[in-house]
């Protein structure tokens, strides 16, 4: 039982850190006329800390003594944190996953918000666990059939589910069906 009782607060504590995410992905659009933030560009920010600033986190491109981990804990699952046992590399960006259909990459230009047709059903951001590189865990891609718990889909962390932020800011669970569906 008491087991239980502790994935269900960090599934929770999860789903708030998304939700926080969530919020600063929508402030991050509403400061730069409606765009999506990229999830990767090489030499720039990742999208985690092109949203950060709307959250009132701090940002850097690497942890220091003054800005461990924990620092961003926003941005770990802390099941991902628990898992990796402090063993987190100093550029990690976290554990969370953008969907690489929402935002633009390397070059492309940026998505608008509002060009979304359903944003209450466009999944955004999702768990993930970090792994060995910081560009592994930045992004997540639902139709290329990669493996679970891969750098390419969401991870089923909490007891065979995973939290999912929503384009419109909202954060949902979803139960894991296959490798490659929730």
């Amino acid at each position: 039982a008491v087991s239980s009782a502790l994935d269900r607060a960090r599934e929770i504590n999860c789903a708030s850190n998304l939700h926080q995410v969530g919020i600063g992905l929508i402030g991050y659009s509403l400061e730069h006329d409606d765009k999506i933030p990229v999830w990767y560009e090489t030499g720039q920010q990742q999208w985690a800390g092109l949203i950060a600033p709307y959250m009132g986190e701090e940002w850097t491109d690497a942890f220091t003594a003054d800005a461990p981990p924990a620092a961003r804990a926003v941005f770990f699952c802390p099941v991902a944190m628990s898992d990796a046992r402090g063993n987190i590399a100093e550029n990690a960006h976290g554990s969370y996953g953008m969907n690489a259909a929402l935002a633009s990459q390397a070059g492309d230009p940026p998505r608008a918000m509002t060009s979304l047709p359903s944003p209450s059903t466009t999944l955004a951001i999702s768990d993930g666990h970090f792994l060995s590189q910081w560009w592994m865990a930045g992004v997540f891609y639902v139709t290329m059939g990669n493996q679970a718990g891969s750098a390419g889909v969401p991870d089923a962390v909490h007891q065979g589910a995973a939290n999912f932020t929503f384009a419109d800011g909202h954060v949902e669970i979803h139960r894991w069906v296959d490798q490659r569906t929730f």
